[in-house]
């Protein structure tokens, strides 16, 4: 049992550190492949380095060689069935961008890639920007004086803010009252935050940091 618990702890945190239980799609076989080699390399690396400090704790080679390979192939077919059942697990929610920024195709590049979090970009409102959002497949729908109209046509879940200095003050009211028919208004950052976990520093304006009061000491 110890030396099994051994091997089973290197895999289980190989498949951690390499986020296999937080990414729940599958970029391609070969990657998912590619990965599970590694981890399960790590399992044989981790019984060579285990050699030298305790050697009744390590698994004979033939079964090592063995059991890995059988592991290999039942998580790997696990996987792609984990994968195929999760594709359509989440009804997928519009998401309408305002203003077009590298936050706001980051973000929905990242949604149309992993679709398992239920968020679906129709499109954004602004300024044409060329290139940038055709290659991220982002399709303008108007201005932002248009919002009200294109939020009648699309119905969108979730409005989301990528240019904050595009929104004037004085459509405060207009943004509660999205809320409150329930279409949730958030800026880019909030949800980038949210969605990767970390703090998004394109998103922090340099004015805030030196006359804020974030970083003043107490």
């Amino acid at each position: 049992l110890i030396r099994i618990g051994v091997v089973v702890g290197v895999i289980l945190l190989g498949l951690y550190f390499r986020d296999f239980y937080t990414q729940l799609r599958i970029p391609s076989r070969v990657f998912l492949f590619q990965e599970l080699c590694m981890i399960f390399g790590l399992s044989f690396v981790g019984q060579g380095l285990l050699s030298y400090v305790h050697r009744d704790w390590t698994i004979p080679r033939k079964i090592m060689l063995g059991g890995s390979a059988l592991a290999l192939v039942c998580v790997f077919g696990w996987r792609l069935l984990f994968d195929i059942a999760a594709r359509g697990a989440v009804q997928p929610r519009p998401v309408l961008f305002l203003g077009l920024s590298p936050t706001v195709l980051q973000l929905a590049g990242h949604f149309r890639e992993n679709p398992e979090f239920g968020l679906e970009p129709i499109g954004y409102l602004g300024s044409a920007e060329g290139t940038a959002a055709a290659s991220a497949g982002m399709s303008r729908l108007g201005s932002l004086s248009d919002l009200s109209a294109v939020i009648e046509a699309t119905r969108p879940s979730s409005v989301v803010i990528g240019k904050r200095e595009d929104i004037k003050p004085w459509w405060t009211n207009e943004f509660l009252e999205l809320r409150f028919s329930g279409v949730n208004a958030e800026q880019a950052a909030t949800l980038y935050e949210r969605t990767f976990g970390r703090v998004c520093a394109a998103e922090i304006w340099p004015s805030k940091m030196i006359f804020g009061d974030t970083w003043k000491t107490r």
